[in-house]
């Protein structure tokens, strides 16, 4: 995987590449071609959002500054979610949709997986 991080503190771009490394390895562990690009912007309204690059497999998670340690992981797990949606064609990612945001099955599978991830990966910094 290719990957940048910019914008936000030194602690917040490390936390945001070993959560992006779990994520990929527990995700896409057998995807080479795959670039993320992280944005931590401090004027962003939502938590955080993914979007699609101009090239197959190229996506780009923006996140807000000043997120709590929590938070910050689970909304880079949350928005890798919606990449591996997007990279096994799971979901009609980054079409419109008149569903309601909280009923779209892509989000309720990215929310649930969102804690999960969380809990793996505390687990597995206690045991390194």
């Amino acid at each position: 995987m290719m990957y940048s991080v910019i914008g936000g503190t030194k602690t917040e771009r490390k936390l945001v590449t070993e959560a992006l490394w779990f994520a990929k390895d527990y995700w896409l562990p057998r995807h080479r071609k795959l670039a993320v690009d992280v944005e931590i912007s401090p004027t962003l309204a939502a938590e955080a959002d993914v979007l699609e690059g101009d090239e197959d497999r190229e996506y780009e998670i923006r996140v807000r500054k000043g997120l709590g340690r929590e938070d910050l992981i689970t909304a880079i797990f949350h928005e890798f979610v919606h990449i591996k949606q997007a990279v096994l064609r799971e979901f009609p990612m980054f079409e419109p949709s008149d569903i309601p945001y909280l009923d779209r099955p892509w989000e309720i599978e990215a929310f649930a997986e969102q804690e999960k991830m969380l809990k793996k990966f505390e687990k597995s910094e206690n045991n390194c």
